[in-house]
């Protein structure tokens, strides 16, 4: 800011177009449309809200195809002792043995969590106003497919979001699920509650029958934190084609083609 810089603060971006060497961003600030001009632009909206931009502006190719992400599935782990705390801190345990295939570790474990984590066991859990501090969340997450797809819809201002697994993909999750939980017993958990609807809680490594070979698709909750992939990365090799306002004598020598 020293320098001249200038945050503009409660700005939506709408569209972005070249112009005369220029790019020319339309927005809304607080209500008003506004125009900003730039001679260079640097996207970083996130992996759903860039392909988003791009494609209002008429940028489509490669653009919002192949968004990826971790399917993910978890477990309520029950011990002894309290393990848990208010510091809302995610404690650092993972397993990545297995990594990229499949990563496994603790999640945020805050009460609000807990609870909503449990809402799959409504008539069997237990107080976990009482008992949340002797409780902490675990999950499997699997390298999920670049299927997803990101396309805008009339009339919203956010994306709709499209994202598939085939059977193979809850196989692994299932297995993943039944060897996190092997784990945590071996850990002293004494009771595991996963976030699969009407599945039992689990006492003994016998009850991970209960665990199907392949989670149903309908009672499964999964979730992710993780989204990439929906812009794939490349280059412009011709710069005679490419819509940069700079001349190939201004672009630093290690990028010269």
């Amino acid at each position: 800011m020293a320098l001249g810089c200038r945050f503009m603060t409660a700005a939506r971006a709408e569209q972005l177009r070249p112009k005369n060497k220029h790019w020319v961003l339309k927005a809304v600030r607080a209500g008003v449309p506004i125009i900003i001009l730039a001679d260079a632009v640097f996207l970083c909206c996130g992996a759903l809200q860039s392909p988003a931009l791009l494609r209002r502006s008429g940028l489509r190719r490669n653009i919002g195809n192949s968004l990826a992400l971790h399917p993910t599935v978890k477990v309520v782990a029950f011990f002894p002792d309290e393990i848990n705390s208010s510091s809302g801190e995610v404690a650092a345990q993972q397993v990545t043995e297995f990594a990229p295939r499949v990563c496994m570790g603790c999640s945020i474990s805050t009460l609000p969590y807990i609870s909503l984590a449990m809402a799959s066991h409504c008539e069997v859990k237990p107080d976990v106003f009482r008992e949340w501090r002797r409780a902490a969340i675990y999950y499997a997450m699997i390298a999920g497919p670049n299927t997803g797809v990101v396309r805008n819809v009339p009339f919203a201002k956010d994306p709709l979001v499209r994202y598939s697994l085939e059977k193979d993909h809850f196989n692994l999750l299932g297995t993943s699920l039944r060897d996190l939980c092997r784990l945590l017993f071996a850990a002293g958990a004494t009771e595991l509650y996963p976030s699969i609807a009407g599945c039992p809680p689990l006492k003994t490594e016998g009850d991970l029958r209960h665990i199907p070979a392949t989670l149903p698709r309908d009672s499964t909750h999964l979730m992710t934190i993780h989204l990439f992939s929906s812009c794939v990365m490349g280059e412009v090799r011709d710069f005679l084609r490419c819509r940069f306002i700079w001349k190939s004598s201004r672009i630093p020598k290690p990028f010269r083609q």
